[in-house]
């Protein structure tokens, strides 16, 4: 196997998809009216979703606005928390599957 499908392996892709997803939440308009939801209750009946306002939650967080996160959604900064942990675990394990890379 070449090197660089061995390097590609040895990336935890799931920390690479959270930070984009991340980001991409984090760089949207906070104060737009509109929503983007796949939730299907909510495209075919209008009812909201339990996660109804995160992204707009955690939009406010990125920039600094942290009560009005909260009034929001109250669960953003503990989504964002726990990505966070998630995002630096797989770090790490990437960090030490390319290592062990190196010395084989």
């Amino acid at each position: 196997m070449s090197r660089i499908k061995r390097t590609l392996k040895a990336i935890e892709w799931e920390a690479v998809f959270w930070i984009g997803g991340l980001v991409f939440v984090g760089v949207g308009d906070p104060d737009s009216p509109s929503h983007f939801t796949l939730f299907p209750p909510t495209l075919l009946f209008g009812i909201r979703s339990p996660g109804y306002n995160l992204g707009h939650s955690i939009a406010m967080l990125f920039r600094g606005r942290v009560l009005d996160s909260l009034q929001a959604h109250p669960l953003g900064i503990l989504a964002v928390v726990i990505l966070v942990i998630r995002i630096i675990q797989l770090s790490r394990q990437t960090v030490f599957n390319l290592k062990e890379l190196k010395r084989s």
